[in-house]
């Protein structure tokens, strides 16, 4: 791949997103599957699991952040090379 060409950096920048997009969704489904997980327990252990999968879903949304960082500087960059030639 060259990170060279304008295309290659945009279509890199759109990979970005769609992973970003994805991770957000497999959060939300993680979310699901707990709550379905939650009438299962038979004691208060459910508030453990609860906040180990918070922390993990707030660490992976707080990170989408710097995915659309990322993507807007690829953008960035594609224009510059688009520029120089």
């Amino acid at each position: 791949m060259k990170y060279t060409d304008p295309k290659t950096v945009r279509d890199l920048a759109k990979n970005v997103l769609k992973d970003s997009k994805d991770i957000a969704n497999l959060v939300g489904e993680l979310d699901a599957e707990l709550k379905k997980l939650e009438s299962t327990f038979l004691d208060d252990s459910i508030e453990d699991v609860k906040g180990y999968v918070g922390k993990v879903s707030k660490g992976l949304g707080d990170s989408l952040e710097s995915f659309f960082t990322v993507a807007e500087q690829l953008v960035a960059y594609a224009h510059l090379l688009e520029q120089g030639k």
